[in-house]
Protein backbone atom coordinates (compact mmCIF):
# COMPACT_ATOMS: atom_id res chain seq x y z
CA UNK A 1 0.00 0.00 0.00
CA UNK A 2 1.51 3.80 -0.99
CA UNK A 3 0.35 6.48 0.53
CA UNK A 4 0.89 10.29 0.02
CA UNK A 5 0.55 13.34 2.87
CA UNK A 6 0.86 16.56 1.45
CA UNK A 7 2.03 19.37 3.67
CA UNK A 8 -0.97 21.34 3.39
CA UNK A 9 -2.99 18.26 4.82
CA UNK A 10 -0.97 18.21 8.24
CA UNK A 11 -3.46 19.45 10.95
CA UNK A 12 -2.25 22.65 13.17
CA UNK A 13 -2.27 21.96 17.36
CA UNK A 14 -0.93 23.14 20.80
CA UNK A 15 1.81 20.95 21.80
CA UNK A 16 0.91 18.92 24.98
CA UNK A 17 2.02 21.36 27.53
CA UNK A 18 0.91 24.64 25.49
CA UNK A 19 3.98 25.81 24.65
CA UNK A 20 3.94 26.03 21.17
CA UNK A 21 2.48 24.87 17.67
CA UNK A 22 2.94 21.17 16.25
CA UNK A 23 1.26 20.43 12.30
CA UNK A 24 0.77 16.40 13.08
CA UNK A 25 1.41 14.90 10.10
CA UNK A 26 0.09 11.13 10.64
CA UNK A 27 -0.79 8.85 13.43
CA UNK A 28 -1.33 4.99 14.30
CA UNK A 29 -4.23 4.43 14.48
CA UNK A 30 -6.08 7.31 12.16
CA UNK A 31 -7.43 9.98 14.46
CA UNK A 32 -5.56 8.70 17.37
CA UNK A 33 -5.41 11.36 20.39
CA UNK A 34 -2.25 11.45 23.08
CA UNK A 35 -3.32 8.58 24.70
CA UNK A 36 -3.82 6.06 22.46
CA UNK A 37 -1.18 6.63 19.25
CA UNK A 38 0.85 3.66 18.58
CA UNK A 39 3.19 6.00 16.16
CA UNK A 40 2.68 9.79 15.76
CA UNK A 41 5.05 12.07 13.20
CA UNK A 42 4.52 15.19 13.55
CA UNK A 43 6.19 18.68 12.68
CA UNK A 44 6.80 21.47 15.58
CA UNK A 45 8.03 25.67 15.74
CA UNK A 46 10.19 25.83 18.17
CA UNK A 47 10.09 29.54 18.63
CA UNK A 48 11.10 29.93 21.87
CA UNK A 49 13.97 28.17 24.71
CA UNK A 50 11.59 25.85 27.10
CA UNK A 51 11.24 22.52 28.26
CA UNK A 52 9.76 19.89 25.82
CA UNK A 53 6.28 17.65 26.98
CA UNK A 54 6.41 14.87 29.13
CA UNK A 55 5.13 11.89 27.31
CA UNK A 56 5.57 8.31 29.45
CA UNK A 57 5.82 5.33 28.00
CA UNK A 58 6.83 6.75 24.78
CA UNK A 59 10.21 6.37 22.60
CA UNK A 60 10.99 9.63 21.11
CA UNK A 61 13.36 10.59 17.98
CA UNK A 62 14.02 13.84 17.22
CA UNK A 63 15.61 15.68 13.82
CA UNK A 64 16.07 19.63 13.57
CA UNK A 65 15.07 20.51 9.62
CA UNK A 66 15.68 24.24 10.11
CA UNK A 67 17.54 26.49 13.02
CA UNK A 68 19.50 25.29 15.82
CA UNK A 69 18.40 23.46 19.14
CA UNK A 70 20.89 22.43 22.27
CA UNK A 71 18.74 19.57 23.27
CA UNK A 72 19.37 18.82 27.36
CA UNK A 73 17.77 15.18 28.01
CA UNK A 74 17.89 14.36 31.98
CA UNK A 75 20.47 16.02 33.21
CA UNK A 76 23.03 14.91 30.59
CA UNK A 77 25.14 17.11 28.62
CA UNK A 78 22.83 19.17 26.15
CA UNK A 79 23.53 18.31 22.38
CA UNK A 80 23.51 20.76 19.30
CA UNK A 81 21.33 19.79 16.84
CA UNK A 82 21.29 21.37 13.37
CA UNK A 83 19.45 20.95 9.87
CA UNK A 84 23.10 18.38 9.06
CA UNK A 85 22.94 16.33 12.57
CA UNK A 86 21.56 13.43 13.26
CA UNK A 87 18.18 12.33 14.45
CA UNK A 88 18.36 12.17 18.72
CA UNK A 89 16.82 9.45 20.36
CA UNK A 90 15.15 9.80 23.91
CA UNK A 91 12.98 8.50 26.19
CA UNK A 92 9.58 10.69 26.11
CA UNK A 93 9.83 9.61 30.34
CA UNK A 94 13.04 11.64 30.85
CA UNK A 95 12.83 15.04 31.26
CA UNK A 96 13.97 17.63 27.99
CA UNK A 97 14.73 21.33 27.18
CA UNK A 98 16.08 22.77 23.89
CA UNK A 99 17.76 26.08 23.91
CA UNK A 100 17.55 28.52 20.76
CA UNK A 101 20.94 30.11 19.66
CA UNK A 102 20.26 31.37 16.16
CA UNK A 103 15.89 31.74 16.17
CA UNK A 104 13.12 29.71 15.44
CA UNK A 105 13.66 26.50 14.54
CA UNK A 106 11.88 23.78 12.78
CA UNK A 107 11.46 19.81 13.69
CA UNK A 108 10.55 16.49 12.86
CA UNK A 109 9.18 14.42 15.75
CA UNK A 110 8.72 10.80 15.60
CA UNK A 111 6.64 9.13 18.65
CA UNK A 112 5.97 5.37 19.09
CA UNK A 113 4.57 3.90 22.45
CA UNK A 114 6.91 1.29 23.82
CA UNK A 115 4.69 -0.84 24.76
CA UNK A 116 3.02 -1.18 21.03
CA UNK A 117 6.19 -1.68 19.04
CA UNK A 118 9.68 0.52 17.96
CA UNK A 119 11.29 2.45 15.26
CA UNK A 120 14.01 4.28 14.09
CA UNK A 121 15.01 7.48 11.84
CA UNK A 122 17.72 7.62 9.58
CA UNK A 123 18.87 10.90 7.79
CA UNK A 124 20.11 10.91 4.34
CA UNK A 125 21.87 14.11 3.15
CA UNK A 126 21.63 14.94 -0.69
CA UNK A 127 22.30 17.51 -2.61
CA UNK A 128 20.82 17.15 -6.64
CA UNK A 129 22.08 13.75 -6.55
CA UNK A 130 20.49 9.68 -6.13
CA UNK A 131 21.13 7.53 -3.61
CA UNK A 132 19.65 4.22 -2.23
CA UNK A 133 17.93 3.16 0.66
CA UNK A 134 17.39 -0.31 1.42
CA UNK A 135 13.79 -0.50 3.47
CA UNK A 136 14.08 -2.51 7.01
CA UNK A 137 10.66 -3.33 7.83
CA UNK A 138 7.27 -3.63 6.58
CA UNK A 139 6.45 -0.14 7.31
CA UNK A 140 8.35 2.73 5.83
CA UNK A 141 7.66 6.52 5.79
CA UNK A 142 9.93 9.29 3.72
CA UNK A 143 9.41 12.66 4.81
CA UNK A 144 11.52 15.44 2.56
CA UNK A 145 13.39 18.32 3.39
CA UNK A 146 14.28 19.27 -0.08
CA UNK A 147 12.56 21.34 -2.10
CA UNK A 148 11.70 18.31 -4.55
CA UNK A 149 12.35 15.03 -4.36
CA UNK A 150 11.42 11.89 -6.75
CA UNK A 151 11.01 7.75 -4.70
CA UNK A 152 10.95 5.19 -6.89
CA UNK A 153 10.24 1.20 -5.67
CA UNK A 154 10.77 -2.06 -8.03
CA UNK A 155 8.18 -2.34 -10.46
CA UNK A 156 6.39 0.52 -9.76
CA UNK A 157 6.54 5.02 -11.08
CA UNK A 158 8.53 7.09 -9.41
CA UNK A 159 6.65 8.97 -6.90
CA UNK A 160 7.26 13.22 -6.85
CA UNK A 161 7.03 14.71 -3.43
CA UNK A 162 7.41 18.50 -2.58
CA UNK A 163 9.16 20.02 0.58
CA UNK A 164 7.61 18.51 3.80
CA UNK A 165 5.56 15.71 1.75
CA UNK A 166 5.53 12.23 3.34
CA UNK A 167 5.20 9.06 1.34
CA UNK A 168 4.36 5.87 3.25
CA UNK A 169 5.25 2.96 2.19
CA UNK A 170 3.43 -0.26 3.60
CA UNK A 171 4.94 -3.88 2.16
CA UNK A 172 7.38 -4.94 0.47
CA UNK A 173 10.10 -4.62 3.63
CA UNK A 174 13.15 -5.98 1.65
CA UNK A 175 13.18 -3.79 -1.96
CA UNK A 176 15.19 -0.96 -2.21
CA UNK A 177 14.38 2.76 -3.07
CA UNK A 178 15.98 5.19 -5.12
CA UNK A 179 15.79 8.43 -3.82
CA UNK A 180 16.46 11.54 -6.28
CA UNK A 181 16.61 15.02 -4.43
CA UNK A 182 16.33 18.09 -6.63
CA UNK A 183 17.80 20.92 -4.88
CA UNK A 184 19.78 20.84 -1.32
CA UNK A 185 18.26 19.67 1.98
CA UNK A 186 17.65 16.07 3.18
CA UNK A 187 15.46 12.89 3.43
CA UNK A 188 14.34 11.21 6.94
CA UNK A 189 13.63 7.80 6.36
CA UNK A 190 11.31 6.30 9.44
CA UNK A 191 10.74 2.58 10.16
CA UNK A 192 8.37 1.17 12.49
CA UNK A 193 8.14 -2.48 13.38
CA UNK A 194 5.03 -2.62 15.57
CA UNK A 195 4.91 -5.98 18.22
CA UNK A 196 2.45 -7.73 16.40
CA UNK A 197 4.79 -7.66 12.93
CA UNK A 198 7.93 -7.74 14.17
Amino acid sequence: MTRILRRPSYRAMPWKNGGGTTYEVLTEPADSGFDDFQLRLSMAVVATSGPFSAFGGIDRTLTVIDGRVKLAVAGRPPVVLSAVSDPMRFSGDDTASGELSSGPALDFNVMTRRSCGRHAVTRLVANNSSTTYQRQSNWTAIFTVCQRLGVSRPGAESVELELHDLLVLAGGASEPLTIDAHGSGSTLCVEWWPHDQA
